[in-house]
């Protein structure tokens, strides 16, 4: 058994996209996954808010 199917990303370099908000470097996966995060629930908060109202009125 050789080492022809062993690959190592050792020597690869990681590339982090960052984005300059405020002064600070902030991971762009990190702020998407929380920008969708805070707009499932927007979104969700104001359909049980209007579900609510026409429940009761």
């Amino acid at each position: 058994m050789g080492n022809s199917n062993f690959y190592s990303k050792s020597h690869c370099t990681k590339v982090v996209d960052a984005i300059n908000i405020g002064g600070k470097y902030v991971d762009k996966e990190v702020l998407t996954q929380k920008v969708i995060t805070a707009t499932t629930t927007s979104v969700f908060a104001v359909s049980f808010i209007t579900f609510i109202i026409l429940l009761l009125g």
